[in-house]
């Protein structure tokens, strides 16, 4: 097939953001907790106290988390919410359109010299990197300056495809922390490399991501080779 092939690779957890008002949480950072059961987050909308509160949680799960009783009893350690109306903050999330939280990959982004598909048309990433605005704006970037040379579009997508592969992995790694995932070898694995980029004066994967140029893929080589010899 010479058009666009798409590969879904779900990762079959449900997305519910609400609004919440929290005056002792700090409005510079992103804020997370984790149980066995779901991972919640709460990041700031205003500098009074507006926070955007989301749960992300197995569907499976969903009967049992909005159940009253196991709300309380699932939240009793969160700290994002065990201070808030236990029955408002519940309705709230409740009353949210659910999202479904994966990956899509495309085989290939374009039909010949003609179409082409760029930023979450042509790879869609899980939001913990905080990079998939930052990747589409990048896609336009550089198909602007590959139309003024040769304008192939098939060599475009390839010489874009290294980036944006390993910037789905690096999301599907920081989804599977972010959940409490990591097995302890996993955690050990992610502390002593953090020990290493510490001690070298390094940026980690993600800062490395977020604050510099360097090429995604280049990034996330050479986290890979550290995470080889830690």
């Amino acid at each position: 097939v010479t058009g666009v092939q798409t590969c879904a690779l779900p990762i079959y957890f449900t997305y519910r953001e609400t609004k919440i008002s929290r005056h002792d949480l700090s409005p510079e950072f992103f804020h997370y907790y984790h149980s066995d059961a779901y991972m919640a987050g709460a990041f700031p909308q205003d500098a009074n106290g507006g926070f955007s509160l989301f749960y992300v949680y197995p569907k499976a799960l969903e009967i049992e988390l909005f159940d009253a009783n196991n709300w309380a009893k699932l939240n009793r350690e969160n700290p994002l919410v065990n201070r808030l109306d236990a029955d408002a903050t519940l309705n709230g999330i409740k009353r949210a359109n659910p999202g479904i939280l994966g990956s899509i990959k495309n085989k290939n982004w374009h039909y010949l010299n003609e179409i082409v598909l760029l930023g979450d048309s042509a790879h869609t990433i899980l939001p913990f990197m905080g990079q998939g605005l930052n990747l589409g704006l990048e896609d336009i970037f550089l198909f602007a300056e590959s139309l003024r040379d040769a304008g192939d579009f098939a060599a475009f997508c390839g010489s874009r495809k290294r980036d944006t592969d390993a910037m789905t992995r690096i999301s599907e790694l920081q989804f599977h922390f972010l959940m409490g995932q990591s097995t302890s070898e996993e955690k050990r694995i992610r502390a002593k490399k953090e020990e290493h980029y510490q001690s070298n004066s390094e940026r980690n994967l993600y800062s490395a991501c977020a604050f510099t140029l360097d090429s995604i893929h280049e990034i996330f080589e050479r986290d890979q080779l550290v995470e080889r010899f830690v």
